[in-house]
């Protein structure tokens, strides 16, 4: 359901590795790798101006501003503008996610369970209609939007007008191009606004470890709101690198089974035979809170990460997948952007902000939607440190949000 007819064969995350597959991963990692992160560096300080801004100005709204942050630095890369607040195109992309999400779980389509159903005739086949009109939905509307700037000579520079002007993309079919951006969309907004949603909550349900990060980013940054958090105080911030590690960690922001993986020859695992074909899941939960991994496992403490690999952002934690630990190619090009866009946001909201728990609403971290409708995951009470910070935010990020692209 979710690869075949949500997604035309051509979600890259559901695809078997392939030539197909490589030219696609190939693609991904020249805007997403590492070595990109200079491209992502200007739109994730603007936008988490703008965010912290949004925090101020409408605190009951900070899931909506952590979609709109995380949505509009990848919008900046890939088709050269930004998002607002509400923007019905951020409603309607993390609709789309979402159903992606809950048709992806076990059970939820009784095709992919007895695939035998495929060989009925399309008019009897009843989950087909709903993961076309799905289908339709990707990213459709923003590729159009670009392609006619392009036309008029309005558009500015970004990874979209080069992409389409590359030889790869001639060989592509409709679908494949869509979900070449539609991939990009996703991965790049969704991960990222979800793990600020759960570091609020442990923030809020363990207040402990804010102190301790507050002492950190005070002493930096100034007692008296000073400055915001810049990209140079990084080496100075190691508690925020290992807070954004937690955040990864503590509330598996992936299925709960993660993405089916498929042997493409036969292996074997302490006396196991798998043949080629075997498809493999994990339960990204149950490892995250096993205690023979992690001490207090249910507990947010930033600590556990405080090593010599503080800063390696893929290790201790399965959040983009694998990787290397079990599925080798499988882990995720956008890592490194996913993990720059949680560090200077929770940065400069853990300076700015305190989040506490609303009497008689208590956070249930255990049961968090991932799956919201574009609602509030939790209720939670957003103010603002001081009046000195206040100040700071509308002296430091007012240009941020009359930026117009």
């Amino acid at each position: 359901m979710t690869q075949t007819i949500m997604s035309g064969d051509s979600r890259m995350v559901l695809m078997p590795y392939s030539d197909r597959w490589r030219t696609l991963r190939k693609i991904m990692h020249q805007i997403l790798s590492a070595r990109a992160q200079d491209i992502f560096m200007p739109f994730q300080d603007l936008e988490s101006k703008n965010l912290i801004w949004d925090y101020l100005e409408d605190p009951d709204k900070w899931w909506a501003a952590n979609a709109r942050y995380a949505n509009s630095v990848i919008m900046s890369v890939v088709f050269g503008r930004r998002s607002a607040l509400d923007d019905p195109d951020i409603v309607e992309l993390f609709e789309t996610i979402e159903l992606f999400l809950a048709n992806q779980q076990p059970g939820v389509n009784l095709v992919d369970g007895f695939p035998v159903l495929e060989k009925l005739p399309k008019q009897l086949q009843w989950w087909r209609s709903r993961g076309e009109d799905i289908f339709r939905k990707t990213a459709r509307r923003e590729l159009q939007r670009l392609e006619e700037k392009m036309k008029a000579g309005t558009q500015r520079r970004c990874f979209g007008t080069d992409f389409l002007e590359t030889e790869e993309v001639k060989k592509m079919g409709e679908a494949q191009k869509l979900f070449v951006f539609g991939t990009l969309m996703e991965a790049g907004s969704d991960t990222s606004r979800v793990t600020l949603g759960q570091i609020i909550a442990g923030a809020a349900t363990y207040p402990d470890w804010v102190e301790r990060a507050r002492a950190e980013l005070d002493a930096v940054c100034g007692h008296n709101a000073e400055r915001l958090p810049q990209w140079e105080d990084r080496p100075k911030l190691k508690y925020i690198s290992a807070v954004v590690k937690e955040g990864f960690r503590w509330r598996p922001n992936i299925a709960e089974i993660g993405a089916p993986t498929m042997l493409i020859k036969d292996d074997e695992h302490e006396g196991y035979k798998f043949p080629a074909g075997t498809v493999f899941t994990w339960n990204a939960w149950a490892i995250a809170l096993n205690p023979d991994e992690y001490e207090q496992p249910e507990r947010f403490w930033p600590e556990r990460f405080l090593n010599d690999d503080v800063e390696n952002a893929l290790k201790g934690h399965w959040a983009f997948g694998p990787g290397m630990r079990m599925t080798g190619r499988r882990v995720c090009s956008g890592w490194k952007a996913g993990e720059m866009n949680v560090w200077i946001a929770i940065a400069r909201i853990l300076y700015c902000f305190d989040f506490k728990q609303i009497p008689g609403k208590p956070i249930d971290t255990m049961t968090i939607p991932q799956i919201t409708k574009y609602a509030a995951p939790f209720d939670v009470q957003v103010t603002v440190r001081s009046q000195a910070h206040t100040a700071l935010i509308r002296r430091d990020c007012e240009e941020a949000m009359n930026t117009k692209y």
